[in-house]
C-alpha cells in the first residue's frame, strides 16, 4: 500500500481510502473481465459498518474462522474480486452498484454467493499461488513479436498452463461457496439460479480464465452436497476437502517415469539379488552397497569404448544420457569382505535403451565391453531371472578374482 487517507476518525468504524496503484500481486475476479479497467481499482473504500462488511464477517461466523479481510468497494469494475498486495494484506473488493443490480430481494442472498466465492479464494491460497505479474512477465518475454526472446510455442505453452490453473482456481472458489452457502441456510436452486445468470457476462474473448457455467454449477454442487453430508458434524472446517480431490503429481513424461521404474526393479531384484546370493553360502561377511557414477569417474578406456559403442562422443560432466535418441546410465556394483578393506570388487555395467530395444552392457576397465542381455523394453518381456542368473556367474567369477589376489 502507498498511502492511507483517514476521512473520518471519531470511531473505529471510518472509511479509509486505500491507493493500490501496481502493489497488487494477484486479482482473482468471480466474472471473466469483459473490460479490465485497472484505474478504477486503485481506491478501495472501506466502511466496517456497510453490509458488504457485515457479510463476509457472516460468512467468516459460518466458516468458523477469524475475520482478516479487507472488504472494500472500488470504482466500476462490474465485478468482486480477491486480491493480495505486496504487504500480504487480503482485500475482498467489489463493485457496489454493481452487486446490487444482481440481488433479486432485499436479502442480497446474490452478493453473500459472490462474496463467498472469493473469501474461497483467499482460503484456498490462490492469491498467493496465482501471481499476475509473474504471468504478464511470462508473457511479455515470449508472446511479443518486437522482443529478442519471442516464442510463438513458449507462448502458447504458458497461455495454456495460466488459463488451467486458473479454470481449477475457479471451480474450487465455488466449491467452497456451495459448502459456506449450505451452512448459512442457501437452498442450492438459489445458488444456481444465479451462476445461470452469469453467461451474460462472458465475453468470447476473456472466457479462457474462467470455466463454463455447467462446470462452475457441477463445483458447487459439489461442495453443498459434502456441507450437506457434514450437517451433523461437528468437525471444523477442511479447507483442502472442500477444494476437492488433490491432484496426484504430474509427470511431463509418464514414460520415462514407467522406465525408472522399471530399471529400479530390475537393479533391486536382479543386481542385488545376485549379489545377496553369491556372498550368501560363504563363511565371510560381505559389505554390499552400490552407486550411479558420473561419466567423470569412469577411466578413459571405459569412455572410449561408450563413445564407440554409442557412435558419438559422451560428456563426461554428465552422469547419463537421457535424448530424443538414447538413454545410457552407468551403475557400479559394490561388494567388499568385511574386515579386511582389500577384497573390494566394483563391477560397473550399463543400461541402455534405444529404439524400444534394452540392452545390459559390462564396462570393463581390462577389456573389451560387452553387451550381456538384450530384449524389446517391454516389462513383461525381461526376464529378470535370467539377468539375475548372468550377474550372478559375474559377480562370483569377478569377486573370485580379488580374493585370489591375497589369498
Amino acid at each position: 500500500m502507498k498511502t492511507i487517507y483517514i476521512t473520518i476518525a471519531l470511531s473505529l468504524l471510518f472509511k479509509v481510502s486505500i491507493s493500490q496503484n501496481s502493489t497488487l500481486c494477484a486479482d482473482l475476479y468471480f466474472f471473466p473481465e469483459e473490460k479490465p479497467q485497472r484505474k478504477s481499482d486503485e481506491t478501495c473504500l472501506i466502511n466496517e459498518s456497510g453490509n458488504m462488511y457485515k457479510k463476509v464477517e457472516k460468512l467468516m461466523q459460518v466458516a468458523g474462522l477469524p475475520m482478516n479481510f479487507v472488504v472494500c468497494k472500488t470504482g466500476k469494475t462490474s465485478n468482486a474480486f480477491a486480491a493480495i498486495d505486496k504487504n500480504g494484506i487480503r482485500y475482498i473488493k467489489y463493485d457496489d452498484q454493481f452487486l446490487k443490480k444482481l440481488n433479486s430481494d432485499t436479502t442480497a442472498l446474490e452478493s453473500m454467493i459472490i462474496l463467498a466465492h472469493e473469501v474461497g479464494h483467499h482460503l484456498s491460497g490462490h492469491t498467493i499461488l496465482m501471481n499476475i505479474e509473474t504471468f504478464e512477465n511470462v508473457f511479455k518475454k515470449y508472446c511479443i513479436k518486437s522482443t529478442p526472446d519471442y516464442d510463438e510455442k513458449r507462448c502458447n505453452e504458458e497461455r495454456i498452463k495460466y488459463y488451467e490453473n486458473s479454470q481449477k482456481q475457479e471451480l474450487e472458489a465455488d466449491r467452497f461457496a456451495g459448502y459456506i452457502m449450505f451452512r448459512y441456510g442457501a437452498k442450492f436452486e438459489q445458488i444456481s439460479n444465479l451462476y445461470k445468470r452469469l453467461g451474460k457476462y462472458y465475453s468470447t474473448r476473456q472466457t479462457y480464465s474462467h470455466p463454463d457455467i455447467p462446470k462452475r454449477i457441477e463445483a458447487v454442487k459439489e461442495g453443498y452436497d459434502l456441507a450437506s453430508s457434514n450437517a451433523n458434524s461437528n468437525k471444523t472446517l477442511d479447507i483442502q476437502t472442500i477444494r476437492g480431490k488433490l491432484p496426484n503429481f504430474v509427470f511431463n513424461n509418464t514414460s520415462k517415469l514407467d522406465r525408472n521404474k522399471i530399471i529400479n526393479n530390475i537393479v533391486i531384484e536382479t543386481v542385488y539379488g545376485a549379489a545377496r546370493l553369491v556372498t550368501k553360502d560363504t563363511r565371510y561377511s560381505f559389505g554390499l552397497s552400490h552407486h550411479q557414477p558420473s561419466f567423470q569417474e569412469l577411466s578413459q578406456k571405459e569412455i572410449d569404448d561408450i563413445n564407440k559403442y554409442l557412435g558419438k562422443k559422451i560428456k563426461t560432466s554428465d552422469r547419463n544420457i537421457d535424448d530424443d535418441v538414447d538413454f545410457f546410465e552407468v551403475y557400479q556394483m559394490y561388494i567388499g569382505l568385511s574386515g579386511d578393506n582389500r577384497v573390494v570388487y566394483r563391477p560397473q555395467y550399463a543400461f541402455h535403451i534405444k529404439g524400444g530395444i534394452f540392452k545390459i552392457i559390462l564396462l570393463d576397465k581390462d577389456a573389451l565391453s560387452k553387451v550381456l542381455y538384450s530384449c524389446p523394453f517391454i516389462e513383461s518381456q525381461i526376464s529378470k531371472e535370467e539377468i539375475k542368473s548372468i550377474f550372478v556367474e559375474i559377480f562370483r567369477i569377478g569377486l573370485q578374482k580379488e580374493i585370489a589376489k591375497y589369498y
